[in-house]
Order: C-alpha cells, then sequence, then structure tokens
C-alpha cells in the first residue's frame, strides 16, 4: 500500500489464525485513511512492538506476544471465559456491522429483538 492511497484496492487480506481458524481482515480493516481536504494519506493500524514491549515471553521463547486491538476487535466481537483460571478461553465472532447503537445504555441494548447475542448488565449471554 502506497502512502497516496493509490494502491488501497489492490491491498491484500490478512488472515490471522488463531486456534487453527483463520480471522480475515480486509484492508478496509486495518488501512487507516487521513483526509485534509483534497490530500490523502493512507497509513497502516498495524504497529511493531517497541522496546516497551517484549517480542515473546521469557519463559517461551517460541510464544511470540501478539496484542489484538482496536483493528482487530472492530471486525471481530471476543467474549473471555475465565471461569477456570487453569484454562483461560476467548470466543471470536465476526462482528455484525449492520447493527448501528444509537444509546450506551446497557439496558436498552438487552432489548435488541434482531441479534442472537443479548448484552445484560455487561455480561454476554446467549439468546434462547
Amino acid at each position: 500500500m502506497k502512502p497516496d492511497c493509490s494502491t488501497l484496492a489492490a491491498t491484500p487480506d490478512i488472515n490471522i489464525e488463531i486456534g487453527g481458524k483463520a480471522h480475515t481482515l480486509k484492508s478496509g480493516d486495518f488501512v487507516i485513511e487521513l483526509t485534509n481536504g483534497a490530500i490523502k494519506r493512507c497509513q497502516s493500524g498495524f504497529k511493531a512492538a517497541s522496546s516497551r514491549i517484549p517480542i515473546d515471553f521469557p519463559a517461551h521463547k517460541d510464544m511470540p506476544i501478539v496484542i489484538l486491538g482496536d483493528i482487530f476487535l472492530r471486525r471481530y466481537y471476543a467474549a473471555f471465559d475465565n471461569e477456570d483460571p487453569k484454562k483461560p478461553k476467548v470466543g471470536l465472532a465476526q462482528a455484525n456491522k449492520n447493527i448501528k447503537i444509537k444509546s450506551s445504555n446497557l439496558e436498552s441494548l438487552a432489548n435488541l429483538k434482531d441479534t442472537k447475542t443479548k448484552f445484560k448488565a455487561s455480561k454476554f449471554v446467549t439468546a434462547e
């Protein structure tokens, strides 16, 4: 991808494999378009680790540290399950971009009828 955005349409998808399943990010998910009047600039939303963040776990040199931030989490919902602290789990599901949130009130989100997942007291609960 060129900084002037001229190759944005040809920028390939990125697949991030987690637990044997590929999670695809399209260029619109990870490219940040900046405009200033008629001038358009593009830059990657991915950043390299700095000296503040280690590249891997000291006890597990073969296990790199990867932080999946807002670029990834805008495309995929994440549900964290730490009920068994010895076996924590993360569930991922593709985000539904068709839902528009008009209120930040959790109680109003609990009344959504067109989704299979409801929000209740800031926890995810599978709808029956």
